[in-house]
């Protein structure tokens, strides 16, 4: 039976509705030729498609590119999901073909296989005389040249070298663009082209979007998420830029309007009312912006593709006071859509001759293996918990069932690529660039034809010939098109050949692109300090035009500088008013080294899920993932054991009774190494949590050692339930009446000396370093902390505390935990290090063992906030320090009766706030103890 869109729509109810409908559970879709598909794709009026390439010139195919003579690089990911466990899909099998229309009738007639038996080619740029391209699992690129010409590459080099990645598929490096200012940019990293490497520069978040890149006339990149279920967002700035968060989308925009009636149970969910899947978008990507003359209505919105409903979005900007905001351009319908099963849109890009070409990877599974399981198994029961995603388990197992019997599963290697024009219309003519000399590409920079400007400009400036520099000179002062001027300027740029006249005679022009783009191309003689260059911005901050007025705050804020009309003016700039309150509070966190290599890891990894701001992505009302800025496992400076197997292993299912848009967080084990999963860590509890410190990675593979045998997620009753037993090898000991002062008070100098008080954020039990420490709360007039007597000055409040306390214990031990390891006037006011405090252990029996903490080795000043390599800063103050350190005891098996506290009573005070004792496990082993605050070999 052929899908059409005369299929009964009563097959796809819910399943309690199959029975009374009749539903047929041997009905087989049937793969449609090319020709039949066309006729269930749904187009705008007055537009055709034409198939362009199919199966077998084209299998799986993915991104494309063309080159500069029309010939299109197709990307062919001939392993992926062929059959429905995913076997051997990373094996080296797959392909990279060029294919050319050799008599210009529109329809591909030639093929080679350009690169051969690669692992799913994920991006393709074709330049003069090579083909940039990179691959799964490596996010190195490399540059393949066809020296003979022949169409199969003869060699390669190296243009960048990345790194090997264990991710998932979909979550890897993707897309290679172009862009306006010279740089070539994927989702992850901008890149500067130099003799042909490829120099790595930043975006300013780690990871733009998932699947797919696209860029405007201004150089604004358009960015999507997948899972995230977000077709267009980030374009509010021109790449390079910050990237803000700020409500980018009209009411209603979410909803999608697709007309396919196969229930395949995604998780973009199934609009009932309309027996047609997805009601939200679930696997956007491959997304492009129109700039085509052929389409003028639609020029410079971006379409979207959303193979999961079988659609395909396009997006219409509105712009107010700088700021744009996507409407869908077809309301309570899409662009494009299709009743057909296999209808899989992947990749769309602009051609050479205007129209809009689709990649259709043309299949029945298009969900990666990770989630479509096909059966329900102990370990998947475990790893998704009874109600993960609401019983999802059962669902997806189900959905393997339906689509096995609907014969979806057997559709693989077809494969499609399709032209998009108006109907009658007459393409444009394919310029032959490869074939033309530098200055002859010139003249394409004034082209109507979004693509063919870019190709020109990046062959202009790949290939560096200076001869171009007189032409390029001449379009950018004279040209009638700014457009053309635009990209004349920006290939000046690129030949290191842009004089500063032509930017100050840009500056001024009537059209307000090419005020903005002269502007971002004068912000480095800004930070030069070119007094012309200064004096002719400080005349546009009124700008009557919102972009241009904040890309002139841009320039300021690259030279350092911020001009008071930016922040006293009471014109509308919301993207200026959104970066410097951004610019503030990053100000405030200052990440450690580790942390803001954490911060890449973060945003490349979690952003989707969790949210910039760590605060989670909603999506349809409902959280994707927990807030990581109200975790309490990230409270004080980290409860690491948890968290650690929280990224190993994953976690699956509701946390204290919500669930979550995704359910599950997938393990990090095989795809990250110790050092990365600190690292984002660090970057978590810095930037939100005030850690005082960075997580260790010795931290992290002491637990991957731990947990090595476990194979599911944990849950969160899990987790609490083994947080509660390691809790249990702790005792905080209660100081009670060895307690001496009031740490709400001063302390040192006198009770009524502000700055000698102890600081505590808050009291009873706190947790530091995974470690459980009871914080004493002074009653009115009463005492928390231990200060034994010291000091310099005699008449100091310190000089009357005593030499020594003891603290009853009655608990055996094999490890000591301390908060404290302060003094007033420790090091380095008094700069002895000499000993401060002498810790004794009194075992039950007789026998004690002493431990001796020096002045400038294990205790440092409590107000200066120094450092010493004995213990360890805490954030747990919100004035000066208190330390942390620990030291291991002699006897683990024998009880201590006492502790007993002494200071010899020299220059300084020593303070001590909380004590803990660590038992040893069953085993009689301690645990490994944290990779800070331990002692220092004398």
């Amino acid at each position: 039976m052929k899908l059409s869109k005369t299929l009964p729509l009563s097959l796809f109810l819910i399943p309690s509705l199959h029975a009374a409908e009749g539903w047929d559970p041997d009905v087989v879709y049937e793969a449609l030729k090319p020709a039949e598909a066309i006729r269930t794709i749904e187009v705008p009026d007055g537009y055709e498609l034409k198939c362009v390439a199919s199966e077998p010139m084209v299998q799986d195919p993915t991104s494309f590119a063309f080159d500069g003579n029309g010939a299109l690089y197709v990307c062919c990911w001939r392993t992926y999901m062929q059959d429905e466990h995913g076997t051997d899909q990373l094996a080296p099998d797959s392909q990279v073909v060029k294919l050319v229309d050799t008599d210009g009738d529109g329809v591909m007639d030639r093929k080679t296989v350009f690169i051969d038996n690669v692992v799913l080619p994920r991006a393709v740029l074709p330049l003069f005389d090579r083909v940039l391209v990179h691959f799964t699992q490596d996010s190195s690129i490399w540059s393949y040249f066809d020296d003979d010409k022949d169409g199969v590459a003869d060699r390669r080099e190296l243009s960048w070298r990345g790194e090997p990645t264990n991710e998932n598929a979909e979550f890897q490096q993707n897309g290679l663009l172009w862009n306006l200012d010279n740089t070539i940019c994927t989702n992850d990293r901008r890149f500067r082209w130099e003799d042909g490497k490829l120099v790595e520069m930043r975006h300013d978040v780690g990871r733009l979007g998932q699947f797919g890149l696209a860029r405007d006339d201004d150089g604004r990149l358009v960015c999507s998420w997948g899972g995230g279920g977000n077709p267009a967002h980030s374009f509010q700035l021109p790449a390079g830029y910050p990237v803000l968060q700020v409500d980018e989308h009209a009411p209603g925009y979410e909803r999608t309007w697709g007309i396919c009636p196969v229930w395949d149970d995604s998780d973009g969910g199934f609009d009932m009312e309309r027996r047609a899947t997805l009601y939200r978008f679930t696997a956007c990507c491959g997304q492009t912006v129109l700039r085509s003359p052929l389409m003028p209505e639609w020029y410079g919105n971006a379409v979207t593709c959303e193979p999961a409903g079988r659609l395909i979005r396009m997006s219409r900007f509105e712009w107010k006071d700088g700021v744009g905001v996507a409407h869908n351009a077809f309301p309570g319908r899409e662009f494009i859509r299709s009743t057909d099963a296999f209808f899989r849109p992947v990749w769309t890009e602009s051609g050479p001759d205007g129209a809009l070409y689709i990649s259709d990877m043309y299949r029945g599974v298009i969900q990666d293996k990770e989630w479509f399981p096909t059966e329900i198994t102990q370990e998947l029961r475990d790893r998704y918990v009874e109600d993960y995603r609401k019983n999802k388990l059962e669902e997806w197992v189900a959905r393997y069932e339906r689509v096995k019997k609907w014969g979806m599963l057997e559709v693989v290697r077809h494969g499609r690529i399709y032209r998009l024009l108006p109907k009658d219309a007459q393409p444009l003519a394919v310029p032959r660039m490869l074939e033309e000399t530098p200055v002859q590409w010139v003249s394409h920079l004034a082209s109507p034809n979004g693509w063919t400007r870019d190709m020109a400009q990046a062959l202009l400036v790949s290939y560096g010939d200076p001869a171009a520099i007189p032409a390029l000179r001449q379009l950018a002062e004279n040209s009638e098109s700014p457009r053309a001027r635009i990209h004349a300027l920006w290939c000046l740029r690129g030949l290191d050949a842009l004089p500063p006249s032509l930017i100050l005679k840009s500056l001024s022009h009537d059209d307000a692109d090419l005020r903005r783009a002269a502007v971002q191309l004068a912000e480095p003689l800004l930070i030069e300090g070119d007094p012309a260059i200064s004096s002719a911005l400080s005349g546009m901050q009124d700008d009557p035009d919102a972009r241009v007025a904040t890309q002139v705050y841009l320039a300021y804020r690259a030279a350092g500088q911020l001009p008071v009309s930016f922040t006293s003016s009471t014109r509308p700039l919301p993207l200026v008013s959104k970066i410097i309150e951004r610019d503030r509070q990053q100000a405030l966190q200052k990440l450690s080294a580790e942390g803001k290599k954490g911060k890449l890891v973060y945003e490349s990894l979690c952003t989707a899920c969790h949210g910039p701001d760590g605060s989670g992505l909603r999506v349809a009302g409902k959280l994707m993932a927990p807030a990581l800025t109200e975790s309490t496992w990230f409270d004080g400076d980290g409860n690491v054991p948890v968290l650690a197997r929280i990224l190993l292993k994953g976690q699956a299912g509701p946390i204290d009774g919500v669930e979550f848009g995704e359910g599950l967080m997938m393990p990090l084990e095989h795809s990250h190494s110790d050092e990365q999963i600190a690292q984002v860590l660090s970057y978590i509890g810095e930037a939100w949590h005030d850690w005082s410190r960075p997580a260790d990675a010795s931290q992290i593979t002491a637990v991957r050692s731990e947990v090595a045998e476990r194979k599911d997620p944990w849950s969160h009753a899990e987790l609490v339930a083994w947080e509660k037993h390691r809790l249990e090898s702790f005792h905080p000991v209660p100081l009670g009446e060895a307690a001496t002062a009031d740490g709400s008070r001063g302390v040192y100098f006198s009770q009524e000396t502000r700055g000698d008080r102890v600081g505590l954020k808050r009291y009873g039990l706190v947790q530091e370093r995974g470690i459980p420490f009871q914080f004493q709360e002074p009653a009115a007039g009463g005492k928390n902390v231990i200060v034994l007597q010291g000091g310099m000055d005699a008449n100091a409040f310190s000089c009357t505390m005593p030499r020594e306390v003891e603290i009853p214990v009655n608990n055996a031990a094999g490890r000591l935990h301390v908060l404290g390891a302060v003094a007033g006037w420790g090091y380095p006011a008094f700069g002895e290090k000499v000993p401060l405090l002498n810790i004794t252990v009194h075992y039950r029996g007789g026998g004690e063992q002493e431990i001796v903490l020096r002045n400038g080795i294990d205790i440092a000043d409590h107000v200066a906030g120094v450092d010493v390599p004995g213990s360890a800063r805490t954030s747990l103050t919100d004035h000066g320090q208190i330390r942390y350190l620990w030291r291991d005891l002699e006897k683990t098996d024998l009880v201590i009766e006492a502790i007993t506290l002494n200071s010899p009573g020299t220059m300084a005070a020593p303070m001590i706030a909380a004590i803990t004792l660590e038992s040893a496990g069953e085993d009689g082993q301690l645990a490994p103890p944290p990779a800070d605050g331990g002692p220092v070999p004398k």
